[in-house]
């Protein structure tokens, strides 16, 4: 079924805007995890964030990070981009230049999604019964700010409801209802 034509739940109150932000969000994640898209370098597509340590912790007056071909986008949306993606710390000067490059980590483990999937069955939002295979890991407690993927800083959301649990993207909301920012 077209993901725009199907029925809407009746506590769905996304804009037609947002259904399909949504269906092209899955869209990219099923062939990315189908894993027989093309690699460069060795490694599955991938995008890259640049951010310090103070934005990631959202600290006031902290800089911007920014994406690797230019846009600049705030601590709370670098956070969400990392929030369930490949991680490569980089250790850098005050002028830039890269002092260490640690290891890519997946930030939760296969072994651990398996029990995190079986602990939680489907989306926590109450209510919403979508399979906890269909749906995305969220950390309590971020990595930046010292959070690990143990299970008990783990829950599972699906999309939808995961989008509701970061502060960034009530703006955009706000914003698509005439409600200003």
């Amino acid at each position: 079924m077209v993901p725009s034509r199907r029925r809407r739940a009746p506590d769905d109150d996304r804009t037609p805007d947002q259904m399909r932000v949504d269906a092209v969000g899955d869209l990219a994640r099923f062939r990315l995890e189908a894993g027989d898209l093309p690699e460069r370098g060795g490694e599955r597509p991938q995008m890259m964030v640049v951010a310090d340590l103070a934005t990631l912790r959202l600290e006031p007056g902290s800089q911007l990070a920014q994406m690797d071909w230019g846009p600049l986008v705030s601590g709370e949306t670098a956070r969400r981009i990392g929030c369930d993606a490949s991680v490569t710390p980089v250790l850098v000067d005050a002028n830039g230049e890269i002092l260490h490059v640690g290891r890519r980590s997946r930030t939760v483990p296969a072994p651990t999604r398996r029990a995190l999937n079986l602990r939680d069955r489907h989306c926590q939002w109450a209510g919403c019964r979508m399979p906890a295979s269909t749906c995305t890991p969220h950390h309590a407690r971020h990595w930046a700010d010292g959070g690990g993927h143990e299970l008990d800083n783990l829950s599972i959301w699906c999309d939808r409801h995961h989008a509701l649990l970061h502060p960034e993207n009530a703006r955009f909301r706000r914003a698509s209802s005439g409600l200003g920012p």
